[in-house]
């Protein structure tokens, strides 16, 4: 069998060390990672491969030339243009007439492929995907499998609420030559988002093969430094043996009196000087040199690096022919590029990157990335970034937000508001001078609420919108995309990724847009809010509260201008972002929540024959009571993973009232003015249910709770975020919250004890399963 290494990735969340070198090149213990490849496939009989290279080819082709494979023959296919994953292995294997397999070159695995292989002939399949367990699924291609091992459906770097499994793709797959056939020639295509959906489509036989052993996707620098601990504590099988308990070399140890605190790896040439201290779970590569009394603990020096006396490496990596001075120190996640040096006494503090061939001066301390200007490593998730004012949300760290943002393709124009706080404002004027600075054309709508933010970026078609918010204590940005809805999870993981890395886009002074003063829009607002009424509501009456005054003034307004008189007998409540709603019969005190509301307007629209478009979370009778008008209410999640919602999301973000509580208000009103009923006898003609909410703290994967809650519960419907499930009594959506570290229950049932009572069972069920999950690891 031939053998397809994919070779050709940058591996850009990996620099600064893949800057100066490819990915599948960055060095394990003294050896490059398609050292280690090329032994597995060795250890599997297979003895010819073709390495497909993009990205610095020639560092591989070079590297090979001078020290060539004994027993396996190697053949480099470069490629001109980016073919993707499967359009590059066809490129690679025009001509294949038997069974081959397909490996990353960017990933550390032990497992015994001779038995993937035997799987897939024994099942006969046309692909066969080998899969791990990943404890977090987030960063991976997860595929959805029957306990055969037929696949059934993939889903790309979904966000914790549509985690449903934990089966990653691993990139090792075994293909029949006929699959080749499927791969358009001459473009770019990948198994993953292009081939396999298609075979699935056409009925093709994928199946997926759960490997046993150690497998990790070398996807960042964390992981990086994780492989080669790996290794060094005897977790993976490889040929690296040690000299001594715990302590591995390329030669002979040099002489002198330092300390080795197992494991610790030490290559050729290596000069120790004496009261140095290596160790634990530290590389010291070919050529390097540790000074007097120097500090290298769970840390990389690769090749011809320097650290001087006193000087202190704390999980840090120090690329090749980098240098720390006298007294230097790098903290946690710290990395110094190729050929850049840390000043006397300097400090580089935690998870900052500093690319190649820069110089830091002595006494400085470096608490941004160093590229050719200064970085950021926030992050964001699920369409916010929140944290305290002037610790989280700097102004330095709001002017790289805005660079990002507007480096993307979705940030060439951007709506940008905030709520009229002194921090939030001083937070708009950073995030907006990154975002000129990246080329970005900026539409200022001034100070508004969170809902407002969204309508405007909706109704002046920009691809994304932020809405800024600050407290005494805490501080969020906010963004949105086009419609108003949330970020898509593609879109995130780009902010975040050039967050991370550094990397903006950058415009001269001539080709700086102008900010777009957008404050008349407002107008539009209100216009808009009237249009929610079909007609004018003169005998109608209500009340409005926020702890918002412009909400109450606005909607207030609004009703006075249709006709609606000022009325405690009827109270609506909106909180302070416009997005919920409730209300209140004052004289009977009866109150009726947000989610009967949302049904309200749902029904009604039902009713006049049209389609609706809700969260995942909204209340599930509302489908029942779509399927009975013979009409659809279609869903969409927070963070989409793919463009599957896409339907969803146009018809949501046409109805606004969904989302904006004002809209919904003026909405309801006009509701009970055509069908001449109360609030009250609207939700009496609907099925009656309940909701009860409760949040579960765990402290194992999302993805494993999922797993044993969809074993356990045999009816479970589809959902776009969560498990959802029906126990007979009503129904149960579960989803992550997402920092990954709870999970939010949802039950609804006919009444409210039995809602409770679902929330209580679901709650055990979660508990259950947590703690078998922490047994079986251990």
């Amino acid at each position: 069998m031939k053998a397809v290494i994919m070779a050709g990735g940058e591996g850009t969340r990996l620099r600064p060390l893949t800057c100066t070198l490819p990915k599948p090149m960055a060095r394990l213990c003294g050896r490059p990672v398609l050292e280690y490849i090329l032994d597995l496939l060795c250890g599997a009989g297979i003895n010819e491969a073709v390495i497909t290279l993009k990205y610095l080819p020639d560092a591989v082709i070079s590297y090979f030339d001078s020290a060539p494979r004994e027993g396996m023959k190697l053949e480099f296919v470069v490629e001109n243009e980016p073919m993707g994953t499967a359009g590059g292995v066809k490129n690679a294997l025009k001509d294949a007439n038997e069974d081959f397999l397909v490996i990353s070159g960017d990933a550390l695995c032990d497992y015994d492929l001779k038995k993937a292989v035997q799987f897939h002939k024994s099942t006969n399949a046309d692909a066969t995907i080998v899969c791990a367990r990943a404890d977090d699924p987030r960063e991976y291609g997860l595929v959805s499998a029957n306990d055969d091992g037929t696949v059934t459906g993939f889903i790309e770097k979904p966000a914790w609420a549509q985690v449903t499994t934990d089966c990653a793709n691993t990139g090792i797959y075994i293909f029949k030559p006929s699959v080749l056939s499927l791969i358009p020639d001459e473009k770019a295509s990948d198994f993953a988002k292009d081939i396999f959906p298609h075979m699935l489509e056409k009925g093709g036989k994928l199946v997926a093969y759960r490997a046993e052993g150690y497998w990790c996707d070398i996807g960042d620098l964390a992981s990086y430094r994780k492989c080669q601990s790996d290794i060094l504590n005897g977790r993976v099988r490889c040929s690296l043996k040690p000299v001594a308990q715990g302590v591995f070399t390329g030669a002979k140890l040099p002489s002198g009196s330092y300390t080795l605190v197992p494991p610790v790896y030490i290559g050729r040439n290596v000069q120790i000087e004496s009261g140095a201290v290596i160790g634990p779970d530290s590389v010291v590569d070919d050529g390097s040199l540790v000074g007097r009394g120097a500090t290298v603990r769970r840390s990389v020096m690769l090749q011809n690096s320097f650290v001087s006396a006193s000087a202190k490496l704390n999980e840090a990596i120090l690329c090749c022919s980098a240098s720390v001075k006298r007294g230097g120190q790098i903290y946690e996640g710290g990395v110094l590029g190729q050929g850049s040096v840390l000043g006397t006494d300097a400090v580089l503090r935690q998870n900052v990157l500093v690319w190649p061939d820069k110089k830091i001066d002595s006494l400085s301390s470096v608490t941004e990335n160093i590229k050719f200007g200064e970085g950021v490593s926030a992050s964001i998730s699920e369409s916010e970034i929140t944290g305290e004012y002037g610790v989280e949300l700097t102004p330095e760290k709001c002017v790289c937000l805005g660079a990002a943002i507007g480096s993307c393709e979705f940030g060439k124009r951007v709506g940008i508001s905030t709520d009229g706080e002194k921090t939030s404002k001083v937070m708009k004027l950073a995030i907006t001078a990154g975002l000129m600075y990246s080329g970005s054309h900026v539409w200022d709508f001034g100070e508004c609420f969170e809902a407002q933010n969204s309508f405007f970026t909706s109704f002046c078609g920009l691809e994304t919108g932020i809405f800024i918010s600050g407290t005494q204590g805490g501080a969020s940005v906010r963004l949105c995309t086009n419609g108003g809805l949330s970020l898509p999870r593609s879109a995130e993981r780009e902010i975040d990724s050039r967050l991370k890395r550094g990397e903006f886009n950058r415009c001269t002074g001539d080709d700086c847009r102008d900010i777009s003063d957008m404050r008349s829009v407002y107008m539009i607002y209100k216009r808009e809010l009237c249009n929610q009424a079909t007609g004018e509501l003169y005998g109608m009456s209500a009340r409005i509260e926020s702890p918002v005054e412009e909400i109450k003034d606005i909607v207030s307004s609004a009703l006075a201008l249709l006709g609606a008189k000022d009325s405690p007998q009827l109270l609506f409540r909106i909180n302070s972002k416009g997005t919920r709603l409730s209300a209140e019969y004052t004289a009977t005190g009866e109150h009726i929540p947000f989610e009967k509301l949302l049904a309200i307007c749902c029904d009604y629209e039902l009713k006049n024959g049209r389609d609706v478009a809700l969260p995942c979370d909204a209340p599930q009778m509302i489908s029942s009571l779509a399927t009975g008008y013979g009409k659809r209410a279609i869903r969409y999640a927070g963070t989409p993973a793919d463009t599957a919602e896409n339907e969803a999301r146009k018809l949501g973000a046409r109805q606004i009232w969904s989302r904006d509580a004002l809209f919904m208000c003026v909405k309801l009103m006009s509701i009970m003015k055509d069908t001449g009923k109360s609030l009250h006898e609207l939700q009496d003609e609907l099925p009656g249910f309940y909701i009860a909410r409760k949040y579960v703290d765990i402290d194992v994967s999302p993805a494993r709770i999922s797993d044993a809650l969809k074993k356990e519960n045999s009816d479970v419907s589809h959902s776009e975020e969560g498990v959802l499930f029906n126990n007979g009594n009503g129904k149960i959506l579960v989803t992550p919250l997402k920092n990954g570290r709870a999970l939010r229950i949802i039950a609804e049932a006919v009444d409210s004890e039995t809602a409770q009572e679902l929330c209580a069972l679901t709650e055990r069920q979660i508990r259950l399963a947590a703690l078998d999950i922490a047994d079986n690891k251990e």
